[in-house]
């Protein structure tokens, strides 16, 4: 899978070079072999210049990701770094704790390189588990990995409404990037599973999954971030099988 912003920083640099510089396409990462699908991301690490991170992604089965690769760069992108291999699936003794890494993000006022990925403890290693298992979690400049936690709750119940093992909250696909107001405020948008009273997962037209989406308020403190819930909207069911999924923002 080629991303689309790949091709634009391709076509960006092409042209910074002067006009005899061509823009063209080519994959970015071939699947290894068939039936295994790759579907890989580029970002920048800093502010100014060409450091850039890759991260490839590997899929035999839906929503599962087999093993991720790192791939670094320092010139935009033109050359990469041999991979380097991350787990995205740790067997535990109450079942596999599966990643789905979701990229980096430069805070602009700070210019520190934020990285996201969601992660859950899945007991028969069903990705549906997920909706009751998945939590955000990031680091700051490659630092500690922490979970999103509300401040004044815990890591097993991290958001007013949110309990692990009762339901979840996840970053959806791609689509969920941060972005920064102008005082360095970080909004990042999320998706929730509702529960119905008795504790099931609400799922009223019993489509695949069904989420609320939700933003996230976070504000820079050394190298962590304090969260809190700042909104959340519900779907109409009349309207939607699978509520508000993957949500994304835009000043």
């Amino acid at each position: 899978m080629i991303d689309r912003r790949t091709l634009l920083l391709a076509g960006t640099a092409a042209c910074a070079q002067g006009p005899s510089q061509e823009i063209r396409k080519e994959v970015f990462l071939k699947a290894p072999g068939k039936g295994t699908a790759v579907m890989a991301f580029a970002y920048y690490t800093r502010a100014k210049g060409g450091t850039m991170i890759s991260i490839e992604q590997r899929w035999t089965r839906s929503d599962t990701i087999d093993i991720a690769y790192y791939r670094a760069s320092t010139d935009y992108g033109r050359t990469w770094s041999a991979p380097v291999p991350r787990a995205t699936g740790e067997k535990r003794p109450e079942g596999i704790l599966r990643r789905h890494l979701r990229g980096g993000w430069i805070h602009p006022q700070s210019g520190k390189y934020i990285e996201f990925w969601t992660e859950g403890l899945l007991p028969t290693d069903n990705p549906l588990e997920g909706m009751r298992q998945w939590a955000v979690h990031y680091s700051i400049d490659g630092d500690e990995k922490r979970q999103i936690v509300q401040k004044g709750h815990t890591a097993a119940s991290p958001l007013p409404g949110v309990t692990i093992g009762r339901n979840s909250f996840m970053l959806g696909d791609n689509t969920c990037l941060p972005l920064a107001l102008r005082d360095g405020t970080i909004l990042l948008p999320v998706q929730i599973t509702p529960v119905n009273p008795d504790g099931t997962l609400y799922n009223p037209a019993g489509a695949y999954t069904y989420h609320d989406a939700a933003v996230l308020r976070g504000r820079l403190r050394g190298n962590a971030i304090e969260w809190e819930l700042a909104s959340r909207i519900a779907g109409d069911p009349q309207r939607t099988t699978r509520g508000l999924v993957e949500p994304t923002l835009a000043v």
